[in-house]
């Protein structure tokens, strides 16, 4: 069963168990940052290319007149990733208000695939695919969900294209220090938990 959590998520320290099994993936400083500010700056590319192609009359996308929508779109993200893992009602959603962060996270098995699948998953939902509708369908709230997806989507992007460089047969699991990827020839055995 799903549970809800307010706070930081729980994680395990890496143990004896799992040492000599389990390498830290190098640690991107600053990556809460970075991933704001590509996810600025792509929504913003993207705002502007949808104003530019005209298809929207009067098309002005304003952050603060769309920040409900923000919140329902980072809503709707956060539980397209849950859905990808392998046991979702294993998952724990949580939120922790003095950071800002919603999350989801679990102790399931993931493979590399998997693990890119869920970062990027959000990403094809809720930006490629309502920009493919906006061809058919030229409604503002259609654009609006894909520049806000977007604008949430900087981490995720960053991640995606880190954990792509890695082999194909790794396994990940998150500790409360960070991201570890499995050691060749160890113990196959791995969770994986992923925050927002």
């Amino acid at each position: 069963m799903v549970k809800f959590k307010y706070g930081l998520p729980a994680l395990d320290a890496i143990s004896s168990e799992f040492s000599g099994k389990w390498e830290r993936v190098k640690f991107v400083e600053h990556i809460i940052f970075l991933g704001i500010f590509l996810g600025v700056v792509l929504s913003l590319i993207l705002s502007e290319l949808i104003a530019l192609i005209g298809s929207i009359p009067e098309f002005d996308f304003k952050f603060y007149l769309n920040i409900h929508i923000f919140f329902l779109v980072l809503i709707t993200h956060e539980l397209i990733h849950l859905l990808i893992f392998p046991k979702p009602w294993n998952a724990t959603i949580g939120l922790y208000l003095q950071r800002m962060i919603f999350y989801v996270t679990t102790n399931d098995t993931f493979s590399r695939n998997r693990l890119l699948l869920t970062y990027i998953a959000p990403t094809l939902a809720l930006t490629i695919i309502p920009l493919g509708m906006l061809f058919y369908i030229q409604h503002k709230l259609i654009a609006y969900i894909a520049i806000c997806n977007l604008l949430g989507s900087g981490i995720d992007l960053i991640q995606f294209f880190r954990v792509v460089k890695m082999p194909a047969s790794s396994r990940f699991k998150f500790f409360s220090d960070g991201l570890y990827r499995s050691i060749p020839n160890s113990d196959k055995t791995v969770s994986q938990s992923h925050i927002f």
